[in-house]
């Protein structure tokens, strides 16, 4: 990544963060930790038989060492709390070390702890399971800091529950979005119409990221090529869960239904975005999408609607490449900047900020971002 995100932005590293001093940032994907044992706590007695806790913190949503990450371990060594745990997992450690260094805005928290359901097959069990955390992440970092904004997690199994926690959730203060592991229903499906729909009416994006068993699950997207076998395999083809997860929403008329819902898609890269409207549009010209019954083109759509965040930054060998790259997504209304904190391959914004042309840094840092996730910012 040409240094991007092997920076680290951790504690004492006398490096100067001219950009990120100049900019108040909103980070669209940031990923904390809770206690699960005081998740499982929090279930029903029933559905607590069901769940066990590894030793990872992404609760058996794959074998921490399926992949060999570059540098052996998933999170920063650098951003472990003082009082030991796990990165991530310390509220009042991560206000110092990420918000107040770089100049944090607001953190939209995305619960990887979260992701590990699209295993389950049990459906009450996934439900329980991810009322008790979402209620633990608001209680624990949206009450340490209220720059801390929280996604509400709900099942990718069964969409009534989805939109019963929404119902639940949407109105707690420190509330921003809602996040869908994506799973064995498309995301054009009609049957996730009635989510979108709870969505529509509070006023909450969605965001998508990956759900860590991209490629290597039976119920999760697939890629080309079939099953990964390497982190590198992996980490390159992440882009194409965020294709399908683009073109299923526009070309089936999700978002022509629902033309006030925002999508904000983490984590899947951004070069593929230019290109790929480009082919949307070709496509319905002939004749496709929704029946060819979209009244205005695919780019239309995606350009409005959906939001793509920097993190995992596309380099070109030589930086001009980019440019044309970020023109033709119209990146100063589409692209958000997101660190992934605190991942091994944690962005650090001055870094991020500055390879930016100037006239996109302050759309990207924070601007794009609010008028996305709109006043549940508190900016």
């Amino acid at each position: 990544m040409n240094g991007v995100s092997k920076v680290s932005p951790g504690v004492g590293t006398g490096l100067s963060k001219p950009v990120a001093a100049a900019l108040s940032i909103v980070d669209c994907d940031f990923h904390p930790f809770v206690p699960l044992q005081e998740v499982i706590a929090r279930m029903p007695a029933r559905a607590r038989r069901s769940v066990q806790v590894s030793s990872y913190a992404a609760v058996l949503g794959r074998e921490h060492n399926r992949f060999l990450i570059p540098t052996g371990e998933p999170l920063r060594l650098d951003a472990v709390p003082t009082r030991g745990g796990l990165a991530g997992s310390d509220p009042a450690f991560a206000v110092a070390d990420y918000l107040d260094r770089w100049g944090i805005a607001a953190a939209v928290m995305m619960p990887i702890q979260a992701m590990g359901v699209i295993a389950w097959a049990a459906e009450e069990v996934v439900n329980s399971y991810l009322a008790a955390m979402n209620d633990l992440f608001l209680e624990m970092w949206h009450a340490e800091d209220p720059r801390f904004k929280m996604l509400i997690s709900v099942s990718p199994h069964d969409p009534d529950a989805a939109v019963r926690e929404i119902e639940r959730l949407a109105d707690k203060p420190g509330v921003v979005g809602f996040q869908i592991p994506m799973g064995e229903i498309g995301l054009g499906s009609s049957a996730m119409f009635k989510v979108y729909a709870a969505a529509a009416h509070f006023g909450l994006p969605l965001v998508l990221h990956p759900n860590s068993v991209d490629c290597s699950l039976q119920n999760s997207p697939s890629c080309a090529g079939r099953v990964t076998r390497s982190y590198a395999e992996h980490h390159v083809l992440l882009s194409q869960p965020g294709q399908g997860a683009a073109t299923q929403l526009v070309m089936s008329g999700a978002l022509e239904r629902f033309p006030t819902m925002r999508v904000v898609l983490a984590e899947f890269g951004f070069s593929w975005v230019g290109p790929m409207m480009w082919r949307m549009d070709t496509a319905w010209q002939r004749g496709g999408g929704a029946d060819g019954l979209l009244p205005r083109p695919p780019s239309e759509y995606l350009l409005n609607q959906l939001r793509f965040t920097t993190q995992p930054y596309d380099e070109p060998g030589n930086p001009r490449d980019l440019v044309p790259i970020l023109d033709s997504m119209q990146a100063h209304r589409t692209l958000v900047f997101s660190s992934d904190y605190p991942h091994w391959d944690t962005d650090r914004p001055d870094v991020v900020l500055r390879r930016l042309p100037v006239e996109l840094r302050e759309r990207v840092a924070k601007q794009t971002a609010m008028e996305t996730f709109g006043t549940r910012l508190g900016l």
